[in-house]
């Protein structure tokens, strides 16, 4: 809300009120290249993350950034099966870092 530009906001369950769509992040209703911007944020639960990525890269714009938080905990977990798939994907790593509670990888459509 504290942003001007249009923010699409997508979660499996969306509560009344909210902007947000309820939808499987692995297909959500946008255009190919229709983004600038796409920001996970505890939102890699599902066995299917791969698909998610995926589909970030696809509405992603060229050049388009993605932004990665999840807890430590799990990022200490798939931080490198995480990194493999987005490089495969297409993404390039700008910047992949802990902080004391998150993991963070911010990363560039190629």
């Amino acid at each position: 809300k504290e942003i001007n530009n249009k923010v699409h906001a997508f979660d499996y369950i969306a509560k009344e009120g909210e902007d947000v769509i309820a939808c499987d992040m692995s297909n959500v209703p946008l255009d190919d290249n229709a983004v600038d911007v796409a920001v996970f944020s505890l939102s890699l639960m599902g066995s299917n993350y791969e698909d998610y990525l995926k589909e970030s890269y696809r509405i992603l714009k060229p050049y388009g950034n993605l932004f990665i938080a999840e807890p430590k905990k799990k990022g200490e977990r798939i931080r490198d099966d995480l990194k493999k798939q987005l490089t495969k994907i297409g993404f390039k790593i700008v910047d992949d870092y802990y902080s004391s509670n998150f993991l963070y990888l911010d990363c560039i459509k190629n």
